[in-house]
């Protein structure tokens, strides 16, 4: 996985980067490297933001929130989970 960021990085691929962080993150979790993975996450983040990926950012935003709230700082995990509604609605377009 590392060398997926890694190629990411070199071959200056933004988004990449930004989901190679969040895979990585994803391994970290299981691995149970809670630090490291919410600092991936972070990183993760400022990078979708600045590529417009909102549906990553969507993602990212969720994991934060559930960190938080694991770290029992629910006013964070409230930010981060407004965050992420709000990424989700702004996804879709009305009919009308």
């Amino acid at each position: 996985m590392t060398r997926a960021l890694n190629a990411m990085r070199a071959g200056n691929d933004r988004a990449g980067e930004g989901n190679a962080l969040v895979c990585l993150a994803q391994v970290l979790r299981r691995q149970g490297e809670a630090e490291e993975m919410a600092l991936h996450y972070k990183e993760a983040a400022v990078i979708l933001s600045e590529v417009d990926d909102r549906m990553g950012l969507c993602a990212v935003e969720t994991a934060l929130a559930r960190i938080q709230v694991k770290e029992g700082d629910l006013a964070g995990a409230r930010r981060h989970a407004e965050n992420s509604l709000e990424l989700a609605e702004s996804l879709y377009y009305p009919l009308a």
